[in-house]
């Protein structure tokens, strides 16, 4: 039975007073037409609307659905909305009622046509009224003054709540509607006369449930909104320019996170703000418009993205994506609800192409997103309960059900196990290869699709291995590790071992391989980029299916016969600005290279052994050494303006080192040893321009930026340096007396001076024998030096080795220090007068 959108004024009391006692029964649920196993309709309205479906609110404890119409009839009541229930639809208000609501019972004025744009029920009690019992109904419609087309905001009924009671025939609606809220009480908050202003969609309700969130987009009353359900006196809270959006609310604390679309400097993401009852924070970013790009792969912008309808359960925050991008652009699959969950991973829900599947004809409206649980049965875990998206598709004029399973949870037994990931490696296809071609054969594999692109590839197990928790390597403990976004785990088992690199060897050289075949880095092809992410990600192991997964055994002589025949590429490494590691910047280590160029004015730190053996070219900026090895087999050249530095109380070393003019090199607290290259002249020529004039703080060659603070705090000390007798020689922070740099000044320090023989002697001197001032020569000075640190016995004076650990020195009894003196002395006396 259906009923026309007008009626004449002759007929419709007779009619409409016949049909209150009708309920309109029927089956409502179309069966999907593709196999997609997570979306239904849950309501189509077709057989009860004589319109189109405006809104809807879902009463959980009675399978209740309460549904407004753009027309007749304006309100019905829909019980038995779930499955084996069945569905009957009783018409609670009829538009004759509703238009003499809106005309405050006076035929003469004129209204514009029903926009009852949102419809929802109280979540929680409010005063007497229990959860579920009190409705309230964003309207857009407009009254206007008797006889005139002049809109009248007095009478212009923006919110009112319903009694969810069926409204008397005749009648003008008041024993059913109560006004909350009107545009002369909106217009008062605003402070304008404009009758111009967006109201007709989903509102939010706070935290307590005693009042609702919406958004106008309008440019006079343009913002975010607080109305009290029952007490009105509506709120501005946030004045800004706002995209049609139908907002979210995460209560916490008695705080409310309100989350909107994107604003100024994150359009097409998702903001959010603050409320705790009195004070609203500034606009912040919730999902960046960069990681909702990154997700669905898209550069620059999408044609008018944005995020339609928003929801919450518990933690994690649905969104419904639009874009009016045409079928030809890929894009264009995306509209469809998507999760981001607090540990900000996202994943899809449903896209375009599966709604299409499953409903028919859809077109860019879905909207109203609203959640409820439902209980699910499988074979393998019997019934547990799940999330259900519910939202508007207005192409079908129903309401659909998209449930959103676990990520991953590919067999739908609500758990992420090896059986899913087993499933997952087969539909794993190259770069771009579409899975849904519209036949129902491959509309099923769109489950596997993580991102919405309808196509299940590299970009799909990136995420996929996002949920497995994958943690790092046990031996990178204490090591900056990023979140990396490939692991290359091929065969997806949950650890990443030399198996994973053998398959990556087996394909090397080959195009058209999918990530399972060993193209790491998602470009359809096995070549050397896909080396990287394999050395960055061995080792680590999934806590979600890796447990008790044996790691593959590391086979050494494969692995160099493999890299001896690569060619070594040049990598430019760059930090901009900041200190990064080597690591954040994509290299856990670097195993080969013909040269590594590190470019920009931040500092890169290298904090662990690199075995490249081409040279390191510091362009600008800090190149920071923290491993002992960090460059071990690399030349280091540094260009002018650059710096070479060496982390604190580490000792490095490299192949050899060549500073240009205005280059640095600098040993803050560690020590620096050239394997070759270099010869002691021109070493101490390096020092001495780093020495300056004793401050060292020269702006080039060789320096310590930590003596060069100690020196201006008045502790005696500099840059010492040795020949190693094999061709290397070392510089490193270091006390006057201490001439085998071992950072303590002991009994071999005064065996060392002694044993040099240059004290008086008018003969070039090395630090080693005792010229601790750079004069080159040891006299008098260098004994004073010597004796007036107040080290020796003393231990470990270089505080950055003390206590972690740094050169283990043996403390002699203090009594020696007078013995130690005694000896120094008598080197002096037998030198012959006037030496």
């Amino acid at each position: 039975m259906r009923f026309p959108t007008r009626l004449s004024s002759a007929r419709r009391p007779a009619v409409l007073a016949a049909a209150c006692a009708v309920a309109w029964s029927g089956a409502g649920l179309d069966h999907a037409r593709g196999q997609v196993d997570n979306l239904a309709p849950v309501l189509t309205t077709n057989w009860f609307l004589g319109s189109s479906l405006a809104a809807y609110t879902y009463a959980p404890a009675t399978d209740t659905m309460y549904v407004t119409a753009y027309g007749n009839p304006a309100v019905v009541r829909v019980t038995g909305v779930t499955p084996p229930a069945s569905q009957s639809a009783t018409p609670t208000v009829y538009e004759s009622t509703l238009q003499l609501y809106y005309r405050n019972g006076d035929p003469n004025r004129g209204v514009t046509s029903p926009v009852q744009g949102g419809i929802l029920l109280n979540p929680q009690p409010i005063g007497a009224a229990p959860s579920y019992s009190l409705a309230v109904i964003a309207d857009g419609g407009n009254t206007r003054y008797p006889a005139t087309s002049t809109v009248d905001p007095s009478a212009t009924k923006k919110f009112y709540t319903y009694n969810l009671g069926v409204a008397a025939i005749p009648g003008d609606g008041t024993d059913v509607f109560t006004t909350r809220a009107t545009l002369a009480d909106l217009q008062a908050v605003a402070g304008t006369a404009s009758t111009s202003n967006s109201l007709a969609r989903q509102f939010a309700w706070s935290g307590d449930g005693q009042s609702i969130y919406f958004v106008d987009t309008s440019g006079n009353y343009g913002g975010l909104w607080k109305l009290g359900a029952v007490a009105g006196a509506p709120q501005r809270i946030l004045a800004a320019d706002i995209e049609n959006t139908e907002p979210a609310v995460r209560p916490t604390g008695g705080v409310d996170q309100i989350f909107i679309s994107g604003g100024p400097g994150n359009v097409g993401g998702i903001d959010f703000v603050t409320h705790d009852g009195s004070t609203t924070s500034s606009r912040q970013v919730a999902v960046a418009t960069s990681k909702l790009l990154e997700f669905f792969e898209v550069s620059g912008t999408m044609p008018s993205q944005r995020m339609q309808s928003l929801a919450t359960v518990g933690d994690d925050l649905y969104f419904v994506f639009y874009t009016n991008a045409s079928g030809t652009k890929p894009e264009s699959r995306y509209p469809g609800v998507y999760r981001y969950d607090a540990q900000g991973r996202l994943s899809k829900v449903v896209n375009r192409t599966q709604r299409a599947s499953a409903l028919g004809s859809v077109n860019l409206v879905l909207d109203r997103l609203q959640s409820r649980t439902i209980p699910v049965t499988t074979g393998s875990s019997g019934t547990f309960a799940a999330t259900q998206l519910l939202y508007r598709e207005g192409g079908i004029n129903a309401v659909a059900g998209a449930t959103a399973f676990k990520p991953v949870d590919f067999n739908r037994d609500d758990q992420v196990t090896a059986a899913d990931l087993a499933l997952f490696v087969p539909q794993v296809t190259i770069r771009g290869q579409i899975k849904a071609t519209g036949t129902s054969g491959t509309i099923a594999d769109l489950k596997f699709d993580m991102n919405g692109n309808d196509t299940v590839d590299w970009k799909d197990v990136q995420i996929v291995e996002g949920f497995l928790d994958y943690a790092p390597d046990p031996t990178l403990a204490g090591r900056i590790v990023p979140a990396l976004p490939i692991q290359a785990d091929a065969d997806l088992n949950g650890v990443v071992d030399f198996n994973d690199f053998l398959t990556m060897r087996g394909t090397y050289g080959s195009t058209s391989q999918p990530f399972t075949q060993g193209d790491y880095n998602g470009d359809n092809e096995v070549s050397f980029p896909d080396l990287q992410p394999w050395i960055n990600s061995y080792g680590f192991r999934s806590a979600v299916v890796g447990t008790g997964v044996p790691m593959a055994p590391f086979d050494q002589a494969v692995w160099n016969q493999f890299l001896g025949g690569l060619t070594p590429p040049a990598v430019t490494l760059d930090v901009a600005s900041g200190r990064q590691t080597q690591f954040q910047v994509g290299y856990r280590t670097i195993v080969i290279a013909a040269s590594v160029t590190k470019t920009g004015t931040g500092t890169l730190v290298y904090d662990t052994a690199n075995t490249y053996t081409g040279t390191t070219n510091v362009a600008a900026g800090t190149l920071e050494l923290a491993d002992p090895a960090a460059a071990a087999a690399s030349r280091v050249t540094v260009a002018g303006g650059g710096r070479l530095a060496v982390a604190p109380a580490v000792v490095t070393t490299v192949a050899g080192l060549d500073l240009a003019p205005g280059a640095l090199a600098d040993v803050t607290s560690g020590a620096l040893a050239v394997a070759s290259g270099l010869s002691p002249t021109d070493l101490v020529a390096q020092l001495l321009a780093g020495r300056a004039d004793g401050s060292w703080t020269g702006t080039s060659g060789i320096t310590s930026t930590t003596v060069a603070a100690d020196v201006a705090a008045g502790l005696p000390r500099a840059v010492g340096w040795m020949d190693n007798g094999d061709g290397s020689l070392t510089a490193a922070y270091a006390a006057p007396g201490d001439t085998n740099l071992d950072w303590a000044v002991d009994v071999l320090d005064v065996a060392n001076f002694v044993a040099g023989g240059r004290y008086n002697a008018s003969e070039p001197a090395t630090w080693f024998e005792g010229d601790f001032n750079y004069d080159g020569v040891v006299d008098i000075q260098d004994v004073a030096d010597f004796g007036s640190t107040g080290l020796y016995s003393a231990g470990i004076y270089n505080p950055a080795a003390t206590p972690a650990g740094g050169i283990a020195a043996v403390p002699e009894p203090v009594a020696c220090w007078p013995i130690a003196l005694a000896a120094v002395a008598v080197a002096c006396r037998r030198r012959p007068a006037g030496s």
